[in-house]
């Protein structure tokens, strides 16, 4: 779950405006195995990083300067002395939204 969360928060955002996102990559099967070997079986991995589905749809990522960036930790100090659930719950308390349709016209979310 990781991984697609990383690739959620990365590079999901709305089609109606620019940059388009690397769907095609993305939904990729080979796209999907590439990152499955990632996957450790033993444990959890917070750290997991967005991948890069472009070269998966026969493109560049535009975006690699940001992907090798890209961290999972917490950016600057704790502000206005917030004790750290606190400020996990301000940084974190949002939600997220994804319906997917199918070739039939079910759907889910």
């Amino acid at each position: 779950m990781n991984l697609a969360f990383a690739d959620r928060d990365f590079y999901y955002g709305d089609p109606d405006f620019a940059p388009e996102e690397p769907v095609k990559g993305l939904l990729s099967k080979e796209y999907a195995l590439a990152r499955a070997k990632l996957i450790n079986w033993d444990k959890n991995d917070p750290e997991a990083r967005p991948g890069d589905p472009y070269p998966f749809q026969g493109g560049a990522n535009p975006f690699l300067k940001h992907l090798e960036a890209w961290t999972n930790l917490p950016k600057g100090p704790r502000q206005n002395n917030q004790t750290s659930s606190a400020r996990s719950r301000r940084l974190h308390g949002g939600t997220t939204s994804i319906q997917a349709t199918t070739k039939k016209g079910g759907w889910c979310r």
